[in-house]
């Protein structure tokens, strides 16, 4: 059967998601509270084999008005990371730890950009900073800037970017090739890389092979989305680094767990 959907603030769960290489054990279908919320994952953990789908019509070239809004309620989801853990985020979500959603890929030069140590503006030293006081969820989606173009979200500018290996990649067409290409970041990108970005996750959401991720949540390359305990989008940003390079962003942030 399909789980049933619930985000809850009162028994809210004590760990935190930080991609710590621990499993997240989940038997049987989430217990119903809220039932109302829309139920946006699957059942079983994908195939490597399993087939991709083509990417939604995202908008206009540099329109990402598209994914969830401040004040929508988000939908739940149940997908693994790189390293096969599983993750639901109404086991995840705590009262006084906002949830900061986030995606990106390796050919997306503002996800590399974010991270890279030798930028002079970059929102490293602070997600570093503040570390334990958020849930943090990076989620590995398709290709801003594949080879293949035609196959990149509509609204990224219409030309290829390598990734950090400095390798130009193609779209994603199975699971296992999405998985690849979250093994470029964490192996060019990750802790322990000895490169110059610091991408300080030990893992990392493998969006589904339905894009759900991508479609519901970001319709765009490198988004952020921050949600609270009952699921409800407090603030959304067009793009991470920009977002929390914003001294008024931060504040809001910083705000939110404190009052």
């Amino acid at each position: 059967p399909t789980p049933s959907v619930v985000l809850f603030c009162h028994r809210a769960m004590n760990r935190r998601f930080l991609f710590a290489l621990w499993a997240i054990v989940t038997a049987g279908p989430v217990s119903a509270q809220n039932e109302h919320f829309d139920w946006l994952g699957s059942d079983t953990e994908p195939l490597p084999t399993d087939s991709i789908d083509a990417l939604p019509y995202s908008g206009e070239t540099n329109d990402f008005s598209g994914g969830y809004a401040i004040g929508d309620t988000v939908g739940d989801f149940h997908l693994w990371t790189l390293n096969g853990n599983e993750f639901i985020l109404s086991n995840e979500v705590e009262e006084n730890k906002p949830t900061i959603l986030f995606n990106g890929s390796a050919t997306c030069v503002r996800f590399q950009n974010d991270w890279d140590l030798m930028e002079a503006v970059s929102p490293i030293q602070w997600v570093t900073q503040h570390f334990d006081m958020f849930n943090w969820v990076p989620v590995y989606v398709a290709e801003a800037h594949a080879l293949d173009m035609e196959n990149c979200p509509s609204n990224c500018p219409d030309f290829p970017i390598p990734g950090p290996h400095g390798e130009y990649m193609l779209q994603h067409r199975t699971v296992q090739e999405r998985m690849d290409a979250a093994q470029i970041v964490m192996d060019w990108m990750g802790p322990g890389s000895d490169t110059d970005w610091n991408f300080p996750f030990n893992d990392i959401l493998i969006d589904s092979p339905d894009n759900l991720m991508y479609t519901h949540y970001f319709m765009r390359p490198a988004g952020i989305v921050v949600i609270d305990c009952d699921g409800v989008v407090v603030a959304r940003g067009d793009w991470l680094g920009t977002y929390l390079n914003d001294y008024t962003n931060r504040q809001f942030l910083i705000d939110l767990v404190e009052n």
